[in-house]
């Protein structure tokens, strides 16, 4: 049975580069964005009036006065303190790991 597809409900900011998510699947975290402020293109992003102008578009977060955005599997990821994905299959495996989390099942 293939995995349903995550999606962002909710991105609160808390502080400077760190922002609150909340999933489809129920799971949230806090996750922190300031290494990816290094290198371009979000480098404009690192005025925190800036950073805090994010919205929900497709389901992830995006920033559209700056026209980018990141990929919900790579913010499921870091929210969940698992590996970023490579393929889907990655992303796929981190939604079934979230969902053993959930029900007691460790690894």
């Amino acid at each position: 049975m293939p995995t349903p597809r995550i999606r962002l409900r909710e991105a609160v900011h808390r502080d400077r580069h760190r922002v609150e998510l909340h999933f489809s699947d129920t799971s949230h975290g806090l996750v922190d964005l300031s290494d990816l402020l290094a290198d371009p293109p979000f480098t404009a992003l690192r005025d925190e009036a800036a950073f805090k102008a994010f919205g929900l578009a497709g389901g992830t977060l995006v920033w559209p006065a700056h026209d980018l955005g990141l990929a919900v599997e790579f913010l499921y990821a870091r929210a969940n303190g698992l590996p970023e994905p490579a393929t889907r299959d990655d992303a796929q495996a981190n939604v079934a790991r979230v969902a053993e989390r959930s029900r007691g099942i460790v690894r």
